[in-house]
């Protein structure tokens, strides 16, 4: 008799496997959270025109996250 995939784990396994799941993908929103309050301060700094304050909000910002696009575009505006 062929035994299934799944079969070959025990639920406990499953149990761990699910769990590890959630908290990280928990863990990564909980994260992206600062890299946008930080980009949100820096677009109200932009838009009382602080320029100076708007350009560290988004440098701290692609601290937290270099790949951020909003960020770099934003910078480049505040920078400009």
């Amino acid at each position: 008799m062929k035994m299934k995939f799944f079969q070959y784990f025990s639920p406990q396994f499953w149990a761990l496997l699910a769990f590890c799941s959630l908290f990280c993908g928990w863990a990564n929103a909980l994260f992206a959270q600062a890299e946008r309050g930080l980009t949100r301060e820096g677009n109200r700094f932009y838009a009382e025109e602080n320029y100076t304050e708007a350009e560290a909000s988004y440098k701290k910002a692609l601290e937290e996250n270099s790949g951020l696009a909003e960020g770099i575009f934003n910078l480049g505006d505040a920078l400009y």
